[in-house]
């Protein structure tokens, strides 16, 4: 299997992220995270510190994912239609391969529980996602069509039905009544600050390219001083924003807890 970037830990209902880990190892067990499609344990492990590559998740020696994994299939299926070995798998390709979007029920469990919401804001919002977004920005058009990814309730998505724009995304979210993780492909072109001191960011809107609805994203007041210096930042770049997106009322929008891990520049 190749290198994870999320596990599960114990009876905690929020997958744990690698570099949460990393940041306070001695916090956790080192024998209690395990494989989030299949259960099976798996480890922490470091690179060295001249590495490149990160921390990750890796099998125990001796140790194989159940035949019932969906990890394993992904991976498998990448294999074979590629003609290559495990070994071979470049590591941007597993950072895609091995990721878990949240899903949509938790999704709305979650704004109940204050612990609970603190704990999805820092995963969505970790170095992991930067990964993500900057291996799914290296794919070509065509590969993007060719990959799956795994939910956290064990289903399998798309690639291509994530990356949306926000025509596409206000269709979906009309469409099913219900909040959903996916990466927005837009540009912005306007910043605000609104009533309670949270930051609105406008996406620009033209009559193609499934830009022509308003789309917003919201820095919540208690997250604008961490993203101050980069808020002016975003005005007129293409960009990649993973996070949640919803209907508010009357607005479309997305809540970005951090522009350095969740947002991408495409240009």
């Amino acid at each position: 299997m190749p290198r994870m970037s999320i596990a599960r830990y114990r009876n905690i209902s929020n997958n744990i992220d690698c570099y949460t880990v990393d940041n306070s190892y001695s916090d956790f067990d080192r024998n209690s995270f395990t494989c989030v499609s299949c259960n099976v344990k798996i480890e922490f492990s470091r690179e060295p510190k001249n590495s490149t590559l990160g921390p990750f998740f890796k099998n125990w020696k001796n140790i194989s994912h159940l035949d019932s994994c969906k990890i394993t299939s992904i991976v498998n299926n990448y294999l074979q239609r590629m003609g290559i070995e495990e070994k071979d798998i470049p590591e941007s390709i597993a950072n895609i391969l091995s990721m878990i979007i949240p899903y949509a029920k938790r999704l709305n469990d979650v704004k109940r529980n204050y612990t609970e919401r603190e704990m999805f804001i820092k995963l969505l919002s970790s170095k992991v996602t930067k990964r993500f977004l900057k291996s799914i920005k290296d794919l070509s058009p065509n590969e993007v069509n060719l990959f799956e990814i795994l939910t956290e309730d064990n289903q399998l998505v798309r690639l291509k039905d994530l990356v949306l724009k926000q025509d596409e995304i206000i269709e979906k979210l009309n469409q099913t009544q219900m909040s959903f993780v996916c990466i927005l492909e837009g540009k912005i072109n306007d910043i605000q600050e609104v009533t309670g001191g949270s930051i609105r960011l406008n996406l620009t809107i033209s009559k193609w390219y499934n830009r022509t609805k308003p789309f917003h994203l919201f820095i919540p007041k208690s997250y604008v001083n961490k993203n101050e210096k980069s808020i002016k930042k975003v005005l007129n770049k293409k960009f990649f924003c993973y996070a949640v997106a919803e209907k508010s009322g009357d607005f479309f929008k997305m809540d970005l807890y951090s522009i350095e891990h969740q947002l991408l520049f495409l240009d």
